[in-house]
Order: C-alpha cells, then sequence, then structure tokens
C-alpha cells in the first residue's frame, strides 16, 4: 500500500485498485486535454524550440513553489469537471484528496494523528502528476506556432516568444505571457519560485544584447548563458555542450556507485550498466545526435568516456585496453550504433505523430530543406 493513500471510503487498501483506475483515468486524459499534451514527450518538446531558430526564440521558464501541496481539492474537481471528467470520478478524485492524517514521529516522540486541513494532492500516489496535469491545464493549453507560445511538465512550465530581435521578444514575455501566468497563479493560488525562473536567448547571430530584463514580482530577471528545459540543458547556440557534460557527470557517479557493488557476475553488470547508466547518458539523444552534424563527433568521443568506464566495469579490463576490443569483450553497442537506434526510433514515432503536432513541423521542415 503507498502510505495508506487511498480514499477514505473504499473498504479495502489502494493498491489493490489503483491499476485499473489509473488505466481509466489516463484515458480519459488523452481525450480530454487534446493535442496540447498528448503525445509530446521532454525530447519532441525541446525540438520544437529549434522550429524558429532562424529568428530570435526567448524562452522563460517557471516552476510552481510546493506544487503538489498547493492544489486545492474544491477547484481541482471544478476543472475535472469542465474537462469533461465523468461526475463519479470527479467525487472519487474529491474523497481521495481530502479527510487525510497525518502525524509527526522523531525518535521515541510521537504527535497525535490529526488531520490535515490542506492536504493538496499526495506526493507518493501515481495518480497525482496525471492530476496536476488536469490542475494547470489552463496554463499550458495554448496553441503552439510560429510565434512560439508554451509547454509544460508537472510543475515546470516554459513559454517563449519569436520576435526579430531581444527587445520585440522581451516585450512579448512581458506583455502577453507573463499575465496570462499570473493570472492563472491567483485562481489557482500558485506561486512561482523566483530563484528558479529563468531566461535564455536563442539565435544564430554572432551577438545578443542580454542587457534587456523581465520583471517578475518586481524582481529582473535578466538573460542567462544556458538553461534547463525539462531535463535538458540547453546554451544560447544549442550546441548542447554543457547538457552532455552533465549527463557525462551524472553517469560517471552511477558508474562508480556500480563499481562499488561486489560480487556480480558480469551479465549482471552488463545488464546493471544498460539499465541505471546508458538511460542518463542518452536522454534526449535526438536533440543533440545526427550524423554529419556540426560537432556530432567531438560529442560522441566525449560520450565514450561513460561507454569505456562501463565496458571496463563488465570486463575487468585494464585501462589501456582499446574500447572497440572493450566493447565486443562486454556485448556492447558502440555509442554511435546505440544514438543511431535511439534517434531512429524516435524519428519513426515523430512521423506517426499529427501535423498539428509542433515536432512534426519541424521534421517536415527539415526533410523539405533536404529535398
Amino acid at each position: 500500500m503507498l502510505g495508506g493513500l487511498y480514499p477514505k471510503s473504499w473498504p479495502v487498501p489502494y493498491d489493490c485498485y489503483h491499476g485499473a483506475e489509473l488505466q481509466i483515468f489516463g484515458a480519459y486524459y488523452s481525450e480530454t486535454l487534446g493535442t496540447c499534451f498528448r503525445r509530446r514527450g521532454a525530447e519532441s518538446g525541446v525540438e520544437s524550440f529549434g522550429e524558429s531558430i532562424s529568428l530570435v526564440i526567448h524562452p522563460f521558464s517557471f516552476d510552481v513553489k510546493g506544487a503538489f501541496n498547493g492544489v486545492h481539492s474544491k477547484l481541482l474537481e471544478h476543472r475535472l469537471a469542465a474537462r469533461r471528467v465523468p461526475k463519479p470520478m470527479v467525487e472519487w478524485i474529491g474523497d481521495f484528496c481530502t479527510g487525510r492524517h497525518a502525524s509527526v514521529t522523531v525518535g521515541r516522540f510521537e504527535l497525535e494523528v490529526a488531520e490535515i486541513e490542506y492536504a493538496g494532492i499526495p506526493q507518493a500516489s501515481p495518480l497525482s502528476p496525471l492530476l496536476y496535469v488536469f490542475y494547470n491545464a489552463d496554463l499550458v493549453e495554448r496553441s503552439i506556432d510560429g510565434q512560439g507560445e508554451s509547454i509544460g511538465f508537472v510543475d515546470d512550465f516554459n513559454a517563449w516568444a519569436v520576435g526579430a530581435d531581444e527587445e520585440e521578444t522581451t516585450a512579448a514575455i512581458q506583455n502577453t505571457i507573463l499575465p496570462h501566468t499570473k493570472r492563472w497563479a491567483r485562481q489557482s493560488g500558485a506561486t512561482f519560485e523566483a530563484d528558479k525562473t529563468s531566461l535564455i536567448h536563442f539565435t544564430k547571430r554572432a551577438e545578443t544584447d542580454d542587457s534587456v530584463a523581465v520583471q517578475l514580482n518586481k524582481i529582473a530577471i535578466l538573460p542567462q548563458q544556458s538553461v534547463k528545459v525539462l531535463g535538458v540543458t540547453l546554451d544560447k547556440k544549442l550546441a548542447m555542450d554543457e547538457h552532455l557534460s552533465s549527463v557525462i557527470k551524472k553517469g560517471t557517479r552511477a558508474c562508480l556507485s556500480l563499481q562499488a557493488i561486489k560480487g556480480t557476475r558480469p551479465a549482471q553488470m552488463r545488464q546493471l550498466f544498460r539499465s541505471c547508466v546508458l538511460p542518463i547518458t542518452d536522454y534526449a539523444a535526438s536533440t543533440w545526435y545526427g550524423p554529419g552534424k556540426v560537432g556530432v563527433v567531438r560529442l560522441v568521443n566525449a560520450l565514450e568516456k561513460v561507454q569505456r568506464l562501463g565496458a571496463r566495469l563488465i570486463t575487468r579490463a585494464w585501462n589501456k585496453v582499446a574500447l572497440p576490443i572493450l566493447e565486443a569483450e562486454a556485448c556492447l553497442e558502440s555509442t554511435k550504433e546505440r544514438l543511431e537506434r535511439k534517434v531512429s526510433a524516435h524519428v519513426t514515432k515523430l512521423i506517426s505523430l499529427p501535423k498539428s503536432n509542433p515536432a512534426k513541423r519541424a521534421l517536415l521542415r527539415g526533410f523539405n530543406a533536404i529535398t
């Protein structure tokens, strides 16, 4: 049972039912929220930034403070009903989010169990991310076109404007995006963390004006050299060096953690490397990898440091052994082959997307430019 987080009206524990309920709710989720959220992952979301890179793209990233705890159950029920979620399910979710109790234990000292007045939605429930997507749908659900607009994932909200220069895009954010964001925050009782708010210019021009700031709650937000969007670190020129540096550090730490596990056989270590390390290094690889792209060889060579470390963990080989031999003995794909397979699978998914999806439009533009 997930920490006792189940509706109080249920006679049996939550884990006996949550699978079926999540599938039912997920079906309504995919049908009622429409194309703004459906079939758009982190990679396609980041790729949509590149659709108008010939101009100036000005992303603005927000983070909702205490997102799950700040959800008001009655407001959530109202927004679910507005999205045509059936009334019995809305009532079930309202029951799920109210009447919860908690107690604090420190050593041998334990407080009496008390009801949580403003409980929000449970942190440990697999249903909570879906509920929050409904909760902030009015914030994120705006059309994405050549002039920008927004994408989001749970409590991370990213909006951008496209224009001829920095002054135009900054004015669009200040006069259009920020008022819409503040209005949703007032209606939802939410606040945005100023220290996690970031701003950046994406342009192919050699020089950019980083002196124009956006005012948020009387705080000046100046453009940065890099920002993180849906787990991907993007620099001003979209060279992806900072992103690769970040994932290489994380992948190296993961390899060193695996090294501390004693008594593992090569097959077990290979399975651990594939399941624990490669998802870190290959995350959003389609946003930067492509045969023939400028700088890709340098990025792949940097990524091969983690591949070498993992292959040595599997084979227990010496440091001087050549990487192709290590990969063959460890039964690992080369970094280039693995990335090509991953990107090919991602492109196949993009081709199956509807034409209204911004990532699909960017892909079609790329195909037209080649042909």
